[in-house]
């Protein structure tokens, strides 16, 4: 079964038990455990061996998640995990784990970036453009892009926006090539 699919499960079951705990205060959590086993892959591998003992990585996992404020009850899940010899799987379902809470919030997670920096009200402008493009609360992260030429673009896990000169140029070569 494709990994991902899998972690997908996981994490719906684990939605499922724990759906007090599957909440928004919780993403900014995911992607803080996501980003420590992604960068410290010797530490996701320990986890993974026999040799050291289930308690042993419990406490450990415990001191990982009190350090970014998570419930320990996702602990269990990473224990289970581990139990199952599916270690390697934490990052995944951290990620799927988020997904599923933007989801049952109707919410997306996106980057718009500018070709220059946005001040507060065009900020709100674009959000409650984009909200209204894509039907979902807009959880935006603002980056400046000088690429685009004059213009703006939205891209999320499923959503891809863009006005800028730089799609127009794109356009007219496209064009232009045919």
């Amino acid at each position: 079964m494709n990994a991902g699919v899998l972690a997908r499960r996981y994490a719906q079951a684990y939605c499922a038990v724990f759906s007090n705990v599957c909440s928004l205060d919780m993403i900014e959590k995911l992607s803080h455990i996501h980003a420590f086993f992604m960068s410290h892959k010797k530490a996701l591998f320990m986890l993974g061996l026999p040799q050291i003992a289930l308690v042993v990585k419990r406490e450990a996992l415990l001191s990982i998640t009190e350090r970014v404020g998570l419930s320990s009850d996702i602990v269990n899940l990473f224990v289970l995990l581990i139990v199952q010899k599916r270690a390697g799987l934490i990052p995944q379902v951290c990620v799927q784990l988020r997904e599923l809470v933007l989801d049952n919030n109707n919410m997306i997670e996106c980057t718009i970036s500018s070709a220059q920096e946005l001040i507060q009200e065009e900020k709100r402008a674009f959000d409650a453009f984009f909200t209204q493009h894509t039907k979902h609360a807009i959880k935006a992260r603002y980056v400046v892009d000088e690429t685009l030429i004059a213009g703006i673009a939205m891209q999320s896990t499923t959503y891809a926006w863009e006005y800028s000169i730089r799609k127009q140029l794109h356009t007219v070569n496209q064009m232009l090539i045919r």
